[in-house]
């Protein structure tokens, strides 16, 4: 019999908003998104006119980028740009292959940069729910692929990436073979087990790691450009779901500047923070030099660390982020906060359409 005071009763009882409950779907998202990308008619799409890739969006929806620049770019031989404004570079035109990417197809930074990409003449493929996006895409005959509706975009990670990553496999720009979607459904499928609030064990690293960050202020270090995408989508979780403030960095950069920081004649101040390190199987031989170096010096450190799991870079960056979604539910339930609940976004929306 589960108890009135278990973690999933505790969830289950401030989940108001459902967020936690989407967090159950990953694997059909996934699934959902990677097959409808892949029925969805691309040939419209000159890859001989292509000389770099750039992807559109905000928030949830925009590290979708992150994620694709960062878990394949040791296959990709064009650059990639991820715009997070409303003002597109001055080289976005017809030789750009551009994702313009909004969960809810109105996020307005991305719909004002998709009409420049438009009046640029790139060639786009729109990401949406609906919205704007979706009446752009339809207006001028560009190709949609749908989203599932009825998620929070955070929430939503495993039906974002799945759309990009499809189109750039079938255009031959990556590598993602049957095997590599297997593999995934199978990471997520471990990973649903092991992080649900119906673990209560060790094991359930997300729910362990929350309960010592508890009451501390939380710096995210990662390592290279896994770590570094990692740690922000992370932080960027704190701030969303556990309506925490968080700070992230990575390595090697942060070994030029914030370790400077922990001055050992701020040990009060120091036991206030908490070091998270997101560590993953494909940081540089140095990289894994400076994680173990720079912890000896800023010995007055708390820190704890999560260790990526999965058999390819991207995996690894997915598990990360899963863990990281998991784990700011945990501490926001430890708050008795909503994780899904976002007043100050919302408000800011309303503010902003009526001005």
């Amino acid at each position: 019999m589960t108890s009135n005071n278990s973690l999933k009763n505790r969830v289950e009882n401030l989940d108001n908003h459902g967020f936690v409950g989407m967090l159950y779907g990953a694997v059909s998202h996934f699934q959902g998104s990677y097959t409808a990308a892949n029925d969805t008619d691309i040939s419209s799409i000159d890859v001989s006119k292509v000389t770099n890739i750039v992807i559109l969006g905000m928030g949830g929806s925009g590290s979708t980028g992150d994620i694709i620049n960062a878990a394949f770019s040791d296959q990709l031989k064009l650059p990639v740009s991820v715009v997070k404004t409303y003002d597109l570079p001055s080289f976005v035109g017809e030789n750009s292959l551009v994702f313009a990417t909004s969960y809810s197809g109105n996020t307005e930074e991305t719909v004002e940069a998709t009409k420049q990409a438009l009046a640029n003449n790139a060639q786009i493929v729109f990401t949406s729910s609906g919205g704007l996006l979706e009446e752009m895409a339809k207006e001028h005959k560009k190709i949609h692929i749908p989203l599932l509706g009825g998620l929070q975009p955070r929430a939503a990670f495993a039906t974002l990436f799945p759309i990009i990553v499809s189109v750039l496999n079938r255009l031959d720009f990556i590598t993602f073979t049957k095997e590599d979607e297997a593999s995934m459904v199978a990471l997520l499928e471990k990973k649903l087990e092991l992080f649900e609030p119906a673990n209560e064990t060790d094991s359930n690293l997300a729910y362990a790691i929350s309960k010592e960050l508890k009451g501390k202020t939380t710096l995210i270090y990662g390592g290279d450009v896994l770590g570094q995408t990692a740690s922000y989508r992370v932080k960027c979780d704190f701030n969303e779901n556990a309506k925490l403030h968080a700070f992230s960095h990575a390595y090697p950069e942060l070994d030029h500047n914030e370790i400077c920081a922990w001055d050992e004649k701020q040990v009060d101040f120091n036991k206030a923070f908490m070091v998270l390190e997101l560590r993953n199987s494909y940081e540089s031989e140095r990289t894994s030099l400076r994680f173990d170096i720079t912890k000896q010096i800023i010995a007055g450190a708390n820190v704890v660390s999560y260790q990526a799991d999965g058999s390819s870079r991207l995996e690894q960056l997915v598990d990360t982020i899963y863990f990281g979604l998991w784990l700011t539910s945990y501490l926001a339930v430890s708050d008795d906060v909503d994780p899904g609940y976002i007043k100050n976004i919302v408000q800011l929306k309303v503010d902003l359409a009526n001005n």
